[in-house]
């Protein structure tokens, strides 16, 4: 139920208070709902992988299988973003609508296509390989403009919102299924969390460069802009060594194949930016831009055809001086124990779980320090 009124000549829009709330619990259980969807569906679609003899079939069925996992690290990030203010049982923080209806509906499309009319889905990747059908495209590009939409007109407005978006850095980098993660330590007592982490991503770059200061950003609003590099980082990384790994699983299924499996084209993303006085440029390349860098590289260096020894190390060595691409981030927290990572939450026994719930209201800070490689 709701009711238009006008007021000075606008139209103000008075929404149902539990109208309000059963929509919210409608859309936010439909999001919970859609990926428990999708984990069944990638576990099935596995198990058929393993058991379908027909060379054609197997490369319908891996398209789909490559579709799910798409679908799945996109909701992944959207989780990343959102649980806090979705289905946070461990402290208070403003409730509400928080996903789109209209990326649910697609997503619930895919899954009805898959599930009745999947022809229609892996067609495209069939004739083509790494051709994706609209409504994966649709689910990637709602995707991106939710979290935006999200972190700027949602979270940054909520007072306190740099305190109750807690870990929320380490919840996106956690996203990175092809990054390595290293645990230095993680330590707990009964109401805080310490820990330090440090997360590699290959064949990327994180560039700061200070510049005269143009303006300045109050403190949601620059952590606002480094979750969001944050993603784009993590979901072109996801993005192309997903590919990769896409292809060397086809490779497997496949020995034989009746038509040639494509290899992943050269690809690379860029981006840039800046806050306050800092200019950001990073980026992502899979292997084979990268090798291709590389290669330009060392054909440029002079090859010295009198030299019979090359010392290790040096700068005579070609390897040595083979260009280092990578980028490190170190992340450091302590922060009460409600507010630690959503994986070390998930990773505690049912009766730690169940305490931290019972503690309805959480006043302490949560501090994080990020650290990029000099």
């Amino acid at each position: 139920m709701d009711v238009s009124v006008t007021i000075s000549g606008s139209v103000v829009r008075l929404v149902n208070k539990r109208f309000k709330a059963v929509a919210e619990d409608m859309l936010n259980l439909g999001f919970r709902r859609t990926q428990k969807q999708l984990d069944n569906l990638i576990t099935t679609t596995d198990i058929s992988l393993g058991y379908t003899p027909d060379d054609m079939e197997v490369k319908a069925i891996s398209k789909l299988m490559c579709q799910l996992e798409i679908i799945n690290l996109q909701n992944s990030i959207i989780t990343s973003t959102i649980w806090r203010y979705m289905s946070n049982k461990f402290y208070k923080t403003c409730q509400t609508c928080m996903y789109g209806g209209k990326l649910i509906d697609v997503q619930e499309l895919f899954i009805r296509k898959f599930l009745h009319v999947p022809n229609e889905l892996f067609a495209p990747a069939v004739v083509k390989d790494y051709a994706l059908p609209p409504e994966v495209t649709t689910i990637i590009q709602l995707t991106k403009d939710f979290c935006i939409h999200f972190d700027k007109c949602n979270e940054e407005a909520i007072p306190n919102s740099c305190t109750l978006s807690g870990c929320k850095m380490l919840d996106i980098l956690d996203c990175a299924r092809f990054a390595q993660k290293r645990v230095h330590f993680e330590r707990r007592t009964t109401d805080s969390f310490l820990a330090k982490y440090s997360y590699y991503f290959k064949n990327s770059w994180f560039i700061a460069i200070p510049i005269p200061t143009r303006k300045e950003m109050e403190e949601p609003q620059q952590q606002r802009m480094m979750h969001m590099r944050l993603r784009r980082i993590v979901l072109a990384h996801n993005d192309m060594y997903l590919q990769q790994e896409q292809y060397e699983r086809e490779l497997i299924l496949r020995p034989n194949a009746s038509l040639t499996i494509k290899k992943p084209g050269n690809n690379v993303y860029t981006g840039y930016g800046d806050v306050e006085d800092t200019f950001f440029y990073y980026g992502v390349m899979n292997d084979d831009e990268g090798r291709n860098e590389l290669d330009e590289e060392v054909d440029e260096l002079p090859i010295e055809a009198d030299l019979d020894v090359v010392r290790l190390n040096s700068d005579e060595d070609v390897l040595y001086r083979l260009p280092y691409l990578g980028l490190k981030i170190d992340v450091s927290v302590r922060c009460p124990l409600s507010y630690a990572p959503l994986k070390f939450l998930q990773s505690l026994s049912y009766e730690d779980q169940d305490q931290l719930q019972k503690k309805s209201c959480v006043k302490a800070v949560a501090t994080t320090t990020l650290s990029w490689p000099a």
